[in-house]
């Protein structure tokens, strides 16, 4: 899947999860498995071309956006916590051009909270984003400080 020259590293948190998959990936020349500390800094993976998440958050972290080549994709599941340990969003699809990164939903997810990668300050925008939907019309990532434009916004409004 990624060629002669390429190579698949994965990381895991959870140390006895992480020591299966370095057995069970042994044979394989190009797999390294990483095993990080529970609630840990983020797995840095070096400059990637596409990386898949696979335990949601509230939003893509800084650095892995950093670590994508142009044209790069970054698969990860946004979700708001449904109970404690899971979640329910969608699961978003994010390209690199340049300094600027397209998004799209790529389809509804419930899974795994990621370990120590939840922003709780998010957590109420991301849940009425699911909410209404909104989070599935998703076309892009903005990493600027902005305001939050009236068609794209999550806030509440009260009935009329």
């Amino acid at each position: 899947m990624v060629g002669s020259s390429g190579s698949v590293v994965a990381s895991e948190v959870h140390a006895d999860l992480g020591e299966r998959a370095k057995q069970n990936l042994a044979e394989y020349a190009d797999v390294t498995v990483e095993i990080g500390e529970e609630g840990g800094a983020p797995f840095d993976p070096g400059e990637c071309d596409a990386m898949l998440i696979n335990a949601g958050m509230t939003h893509p972290l800084p650095l892995w956006l950093d670590r994508l080549r142009e044209g790069g994709r970054l698969v990860v599941p946004l979700t708001t916590t449904m109970k404690p340990g899971a979640g329910t969003g969608v699961m978003a699809k994010i390209v690199r051009s340049g300094e600027r990164f397209s998004s799209e939903a790529i389809s509804g997810v419930g899974i795994f909270s990621a370990v120590g990668l939840r922003d709780p300050s998010l957590e109420e925008t991301i849940q009425a984003a699911v909410k209404s939907k909104k989070l599935s019309g998703m076309k892009s990532v903005r990493r600027d400080a902005h305001d939050q434009p009236r068609r794209a916004s999550c806030t509440r409004r009260a009935p009329v």
